[in-house]
């Protein structure tokens, strides 16, 4: 997006997503495919950058739920978690979600964290503060008692 589109469009600034860089509609169905029909990480963590980093991680989300499903991949159970988080007041976000989605929430950032995913440990510390931090399937069994 260029300044003018988003003069033109101030009023919805809020919701105009100018992506850093566009890659090739061919080019992002490749990434997609070879990540999750052939458990590629490395076009997976191409394709994970480029929709999170334009902040277009809400159309990514199937993507990443097909991969930590079909994969058991602990950087997309972590990509969902981010997905449906606001990072910036994380405590404060996860408590203004809906139950359900709060719970499916934290059960993605606990099963990243089972499956052995690193870069979820601050925000497990931000929310547990020294407490006792409770397995995935505490989450997901209190989303499928919603």
């Amino acid at each position: 997006c260029n300044s003018a589109s988003k003069q033109e469009h101030k009023h919805l600034e809020a919701e105009v997503v100018c992506p850093t860089y566009v890659l090739p509609r061919s080019t992002i169905d490749s990434l997609i495919y070879a990540s999750i029909e052939f458990n590629d990480t490395i076009s997976y963590s191409k394709i994970s950058t480029y929709f999170i980093s334009n902040e277009i991680g809400g159309q990514f989300f199937i993507t990443a739920f097909q991969m930590a499903n079909k994969n058991k991949y602990s950087e997309a159970y972590y990509n969902m978690y981010e997905i449906l988080v606001d990072k910036i007041s994380l405590v404060e976000s996860i408590q203004n979600l809906d139950d359900k989605t709060r719970y499916f929430a934290m059960y993605c950032l606990l099963r990243a964290k089972e499956l052995g995913y690193k870069g979820c440990q601050f925000d497990i510390e931000e929310i547990f503060l020294n407490k006792k931090i409770p397995s995935s399937d505490f989450y997901l069994r209190k989303y499928g008692d919603v």
